[in-house]
């Protein structure tokens, strides 16, 4: 049997007087140490004593080591690790030190590290950690009332773990009777009581009193939107079946509701609607999530409190002469046309998007770290969550600029075919004029699309005539080539053709490279980082895009007709040409 080092025994005992957190034990027993004559304590019995305290218990239960050693073998950073001879070194402070707290954590330590036998181990730590908490009630703050109930929680968990039936009851009395506490106190730690109630769920423990308390803190917790349903989160776990479950999905979708109606916040009660009627929805609450997607409507989209930020984009004159020489060097209206149809990728390239956001995250914290998410103003209604992965947020504000300067490049090359050119329809229906447009009406309304264009006065009808003839283009272009393009009829849904989302997706399968395909989805199809072109004009959700935006649908256009001409020649297929669409 290993004895404790009576000078040691004290300094542990005199830097445990008075603490509020096991971390503060280390430093006050070095300096109760530092006042000590070296030669009169056990090195050794110091070493394993701060290597012990050292060890922090992490949120699943298993110890990390924090102290490297002052001795010439260094201490290991996992408890499975410790040589066999530190064990009855820490087993003897643990039955001699004055501190439960410091028993509580010895104990623990030797049940985790399968000392000689753990069970009586796991033992004195419970007892310890429910004779630590009124040691920590005393100092009455924040923190100790937290490590109180983290007491509880530890030996709880212990007597699960360690199966120890006899004190799992008295340490479920010792929790509610803290909840009690912390009910008829004002006011209540609302985070404590929902750490304690999961605790008692997990455990099994009496559900009709458990239940009785989680009401209490459903009602103390109106007034805090997150926990009042985190509450009622855990009322519905102790449903016993799906009738008593629906009810309590009923009352936390009306509860949403009805936060998000008095605070009257703008975006945050939008969004709060817009949660209530996916969870609405997914319990089958019919009713609720109509309520709740008619108070969305309702809301305008100037009173969100959206803050609108324009950042001004300009070509170089570098940039815009190189632009223009794609042009000035061409020698027809056909030879401009096409090339301005084969300039590279809008939107760049992966790789390009990558670098330059990998550049610009360490110099921009806090604009590459924010949530970013979209919201589509015919609604109001959010169309995706916000992303919170700043590698991949920055790149699409990179692709996004990309591709907006793009179009200047596309706007100043379009306005010199018309310097140099003048065509008029009939010019331009001869240049376009292909199987794939199809009839001459459609081609000329592709062509008046470029027409109105030139004019800098009426690109609203141009964008309006030029997106469905995007999208007609890539639907034949891709049937030509074996692509799927039609829907069948299945019970009440009717059969149709596939849309502009499912045929930009399907592109790289007839040969289009992923930049091409993200730069079409970007300006065309994604409501969440992109332009949203198509869906935003085609269904009256936004003003005239900006000129440069429409010359970015103009040069898609191009760029489709160049390949249905075969001035551009498509890489072999990705995939099968006869594989069906993805959606």
């Amino acid at each position: 049997m290993t004895n404790t080092d009576p000078v040691i025994l004290g300094a542990l005992d005199r830097a445990t007087q008075d603490f509020s957190a096991i971390s503060d034990v280390v430093e006050r027993l070095i300096h109760e140490v530092s006042e000590l004559d070296p030669t009169t304590y056990d090195t050794v019995h110091l070493d394993a004593v701060r290597a012990a305290i050292g060890f922090r218990l992490l949120a699943d239960g298993t110890f990390s080591g924090e102290y490297a050693g002052a001795l010439s073998s260094p201490w290991p950073r996992t408890i499975d690790q410790v040589g066999p001879d530190a064990l009855p070194v820490w087993a003897a402070y643990a039955d001699a030190a004055a501190s439960p707290v410091v028993r509580a954590h010895l104990h623990h330590l030797l049940t985790a590290a399968k000392a000689n036998r753990p069970h009586v181990h796991a033992r004195a730590a419970i007892t310890a950690y429910r004779d630590a908490v009124p040691t920590f009630q005393a100092a009455d703050t924040i923190s100790t009332r937290a490590r109180a109930a983290e007491s509880l929680v530890h030996a709880l968990g212990l007597a699960r773990g360690m199966n120890q039936k006899d004190l799992i009851g008295p340490v479920v009395t010792d929790i509610v009777t803290m909840v009690e506490d912390m009910l008829d106190t004002a006011p209540p730690a609302l985070g404590l009581l929902h750490r304690l109630l999961d605790v008692l769920i997990a455990a099994n423990a009496d559900s009709a009193t458990v239940s009785a308390l989680i009401e209490r803190a459903v009602t103390a917790s109106e007034n805090d939107i997150v926990l009042h349903h985190a509450f009622l989160g855990l009322l519905r776990r102790l449903g016993v079946d799906d009738v008593g479950r629906k009810a309590v999905d009923r009352r936390i979708v009306a509860a949403m509701i009805d936060t998000a109606e008095k605070k009257r916040t703008g975006m945050p009660s939008l969004l709060l609607f817009n949660d209530a009627a996916t969870k609405a929805q997914q319990a089958g609450l019919t009713d609720l999530a109509e309520q709740a997607r008619k108070k969305m409507q309702a809301m305008k989209v100037q009173n969100l409190g959206i803050a609108v930020s324009r950042m001004p984009l300009q070509l170089t004159p570098a940039e815009r002469d190189t632009a223009l020489v794609e042009v000035d060097q061409a020698r027809t209206l056909a030879e401009a046309l096409w090339r301005i149809g084969a300039m590279p990728a809008p939107a760049g390239t992966d790789a390009e998007a990558e670098r330059a956001a990998r550049a610009v995250m360490p110099n921009a914290p806090l604009t590459t770290v924010i949530p970013r998410g979209s919201v589509n103003p015919g609604g109001p209604v959010p169309t995706a969550p916000a992303s919170t992965d700043g590698l991949e947020n920055t790149k699409a504000i990179y692709r996004k600029i990309a591709i907006l300067r793009a179009g200047l490049a596309f706007e100043v090359q379009l306005d010199r075919v018309w310097e140099r050119f003048a065509p008029s329809v009939e010019d331009l229906v001869a240049v376009l004029d292909c199987a794939e447009l199809g009839t001459v009406s459609r081609t000329k309304m592709l062509a008046r699309a470029f027409k109105f264009y030139s004019t800098g006065e009426d690109d609203d009808a141009s964008v309006h005539l030029a997106v469905p003839r995007v999208e007609a283009l890539a639907r034949e272009i891709m049937r030509g080539r074996g692509v799927p393009m039609l829907t069948v009829a299945q019970g009440a849904t009717n059969g149709g053709v596939v849309q502009l989302g499912t045929l930009i997706s399907n592109m790289e399968k007839i040969g289009f490279d992923e930049d091409r395909r993200y730069s079409f989805a970007l300006a065309f199809t994604d409501g969440e980082r992109g332009l949203n072109v198509r869906n935003d004009v085609c269904h009256g959700l936004i003003d005239c895009p900006p000129r440069p935006v429409v010359a970015l649908v103009l040069q898609a256009a191009l760029h489709l007709l160049a390949v249905a001409h075969g001035v551009i020649s498509l890489s072999a297929p990705a995939a099968s040409a006869t594989s069906g669409p993805s959606s």
